[in-house]
């Protein structure tokens, strides 16, 4: 991993280490920006998807709640 004459690394025998890094760090920052967007809009349409749902369920059952007073 180190040069022994200088001590410092040599990019030639780093360079699937490197290559890797550039490959994977504009994935990850981008990942970094968009994951608690992607996150809250995700919550936001299962709560939309919920009360759709619910008004369905209720306008379709709203005979029978009658019934039952």
């Amino acid at each position: 991993m180190f040069n022994d004459d200088l001590g410092k690394p040599k990019l030639s025998q780093e360079k699937k280490k490197v290559t890797l890094w550039v490959m994977y760090w504009p994935m990850s920052m981008l990942w970094s920006l968009l994951d608690d967007f992607i996150k809250k809009m995700i919550r936001h349409l299962i709560i939309k998807f919920q009360k759709v749902y619910q008004y369905l369920t209720d306008r379709a059952f709203k005979d029978i709640d009658k019934t039952e007073e």
